[in-house]
């Protein structure tokens, strides 16, 4: 008769075929993981970082453009020889007769660009963030017509101001 202890000296060992992984290759996958998951977040900061500053030159390119539109359009539409500039103030005179100025004002950091539409006197803001060295600048020429050129200012994605420029050529129509 088999006893208990016999049983146990004359059965095999259960072998199993499956393997688990070893300290060395955990630790190895989680260095790589991390690694792999540095990558990832610095990519992410640095879309981030463009995102923004692509954001923030559209924003003040779009600014700039729509006002260059609603300047050329007051100032085609004012009276031969009544434009004037002289002390950041672009002056016409409308066909209508009625006066219409736009004010380039610096104050402090903020720089701004108003206008005193025809008919009305008081001055509303047209756009704002203008660059606070040379915001808006205005000549012409013995034709008469008018060069306009609107600077706004922006930061890139490594925190440096950088400057949009638009100008535009504007003339009376009669």
């Amino acid at each position: 008769m088999n006893t208990v202890s016999d049983v146990r000296k004359t059965e095999k060992p259960v072998q199993s075929d499956a393997q688990g992984f070893t300290l060395i290759e955990l630790m190895i996958s989680m260095a790589m993981g991390l690694i792999i998951l540095l990558g990832m977040v610095m990519m992410f900061t640095s879309n981030t970082k463009v995102s923004n500053t692509l954001a923030s030159r559209t924003e003040r390119l779009g600014d700039l453009y729509l006002v260059s539109q609603i300047m050329q359009s007051e100032l085609r539409n004012a009276q031969s020889g009544t434009i004037s500039w002289t002390s950041n103030v672009l002056a016409y005179i409308t066909q209508d007769g009625e006066s219409a100025e736009f004010e380039y004002q610096r104050s402090g950091d903020l720089d701004q660009l108003d206008w005193k539409r025809p008919g009305t006197s008081t001055f509303q803001e047209v756009v704002r963030e203008l660059d606070t060295t040379a915001g808006m600048s205005v000549s012409s020429n013995a034709a008469g017509v008018w060069t306009v050129t609107l600077k706004s200012a922006y930061l890139d994605e490594d925190q440096d101001v950088k400057t949009l420029d638009l100008s535009f050529k504007a003339w009376a129509r009669n």
